[in-house]
């Protein structure tokens, strides 16, 4: 993909590998072997960590900031990064790659913020209408949701339960496919399998990007009839996880049941954690 500005993921600007690569006159493979190279140093994270074996076609969140592009062969084709990390990558390129690479950034980021012209706003009150309405439905809309927001913190904190599987939690989401959370968290780069069979049930571990933020994982030791003791590994969540899941809930980027009401309600009596 040939980028002419700088992409966007929610708020957040990113920059591909392959525009980088061609400001900086390198092949998009080096690039992309620089960006392991960062990862590694910053996070101990590289391509053949067992987390990132199983995406295929799909964009996943390496680190906050951080996106890899993977294609149908399960390759990451190129990455997208924010400017904090752009600018890392570039730290170790020479002064002219480097300055090519922050004046694009700089370019266009100040084409975002070019301001309104005022006079021809005054000349064009159809515009300026149009504009003043959209200004106050945004900020009605925005007030509403805060408010919605700040209540629903409050009761997820009373009522959170440590142990809450994904699963467990979003059975008091109105609306939540329950049966896709764990694959969903999976495509997302929160959780891993690490059932190598595929014909077998997936065994899900925490993946690196969320551990310790999203998710811990609580460890049992089983011991089958006749058979050696094994572990077995439950991924659960932690506070900040809850919130962020209930977040992208409100936003609308769960799988939900073909049956919803398009309601966004949660049921604060079904937050228990799952018995064993």
């Amino acid at each position: 993909m040939q980028m002419n500005k700088i992409a966007t993921t929610g708020q957040q600007a990113m920059m591909s590998s392959k525009e980088i690569a061609n400001l900086a006159d390198k092949r998009p493979a080096d690039v992309i072997r620089d960006i392991w190279v960062m990862l590694e140093s910053l996070y101990s994270i590289n391509k053949d960590n067992a987390d990132l074996r199983h995406h295929k076609n799909q964009k996943v969140t390496i680190y906050e900031g951080v996106i890899a592009c993977f294609d149908t062969r399960g390759y990451v084709s190129e990455f997208l990064l924010n400017r904090r990390y752009t600018e890392i990558l570039i730290t170790g390129y020479d002064v002219t790659r480097r300055a090519a690479v922050i004046d694009r950034w700089f370019s266009l980021e100040t084409q975002s913020q070019q301001p309104v012209d005022a006079m021809r706003l005054l000349n064009d009150p159809a515009t300026l209408r149009g504009l003043l309405m959209n200004y106050s439905e945004d900020n009605v809309r925005l007030s509403g949701e805060n408010q919605l927001l700040s209540a629903t913190v409050d009761s997820l904190e009373k009522h959170f339960t440590k142990g809450m599987t994904i699963p467990a939690f979003c059975k008091g989401l109105n609306g939540v496919n329950v049966s896709k959370m764990s694959w969903w968290a999976f495509q997302r780069n929160w959780l891993y399998n690490d059932q190598r069979d595929p014909e077998k049930d997936p065994r899900w571990r925490v993946a690196s990007y969320a551990r310790d933020k999203y998710l811990t994982e609580e460890i049992t030791n089983v011991t089958p009839h006749g058979k050696d003791e094994f572990k077995k590994y439950t991924p659960v969540l932690k506070e900040a996880g809850c919130h962020r899941i209930y977040q992208l809930y409100m936003k609308g980027e769960l799988p939900m049941k073909k049956t919803w009401n398009g309601e966004f309600s949660h049921d604060k009596a079904i937050y228990t954690p799952e018995t064993k």
